[in-house]
């Protein structure tokens, strides 16, 4: 899979193998289905690796397939980072039908996987939704850790000087896609409600970054100029 949808540089892994003594090991796509993908020789190759433990990222995907394959002799383990503005999908009630009918029944009467942990409450109740008992479930919440994670000073100048933002200035920064799943433009509502005074006195600056949809994108820019008419 390439990451981060961006095309993959062999000189990048080859780097990353070398400083971490980690191995990468790239699957061909052979099924695509929305942005669910079945990779060619996955289980095979995971059994080749012996492993002890396999952490899979996500559920509800293509790999739940291996459900319907006798038990693997490692103990498989996968999580659920599934928000609910995410999964507004016109089929998405025929999809939690078919997903409690063919897999949640296996998961629940079975020990094919191990624990799905739910990073927040929000994931919780959308892997209730999809039939799924809560002995099967753990939490795993969002977090960091303090001592990787850390608040910078000389950061928080550096990219504060190169949008010009003074520090008795606000800076709001939203990192992730720009679509209308997400739908960062709310962001431009709840400062709008703030009203004029309080974006006049503190000089509000909205920082955007991530992969933008050009239809979603424009609306993000007309709400921007009509905030900027205030």
């Amino acid at each position: 899979m390439t990451s981060f949808h961006k095309k993959v540089d062999k000189s990048i892994d080859d780097e990353f193998e070398k400083r971490t003594g980690s191995k990468i090991i790239r699957l061909k796509v052979v099924l695509k289905i929305s942005k669910r993908v079945l990779l060619k020789g996955l289980f095979s190759t995971i059994d080749k690796l012996n492993p002890d433990i396999v952490f899979m990222h996500g559920i509800g995907d293509l790999k739940d397939l291996q459900l319907w394959l006798s038990k693997p002799s490692y103990i498989l383990v996968r999580d659920c980072h599934m928000s609910w503005v995410a999964s507004k999908n016109k089929f998405r009630h025929l999809y939690y039908l078919l997903f409690r009918i063919f897999f949640s029944r296996i998961i629940n009467e079975s020990e094919k996987y191990k624990v799905i942990y739910a990073l927040g409450i929000e994931e919780y109740e959308y892997l209730k939704h999809l039939g799924l008992k809560d002995k099967k479930i753990d939490f795993l919440k969002h977090g960091y850790n303090s001592e990787i994670m850390r608040y910078d000073y000389k950061s928080r100048k550096s990219i504060r000087h190169s949008y010009s933002v003074n520090d008795n200035e606000v800076l709001i920064s939203y990192i992730v896609k720009l679509n209308d799943n997400k739908r960062p433009d709310i962001i431009f509502d709840i400062i709008d409600n703030l009203g004029e005074t309080f974006i006049k006195e503190y000089s509000v600056t909205l920082l955007f970054i991530g992969r933008s949809e050009q239809e979603y994108f424009e609306k993000l820019l007309e709400k921007k100029r009509k905030l900027r008419r205030i």
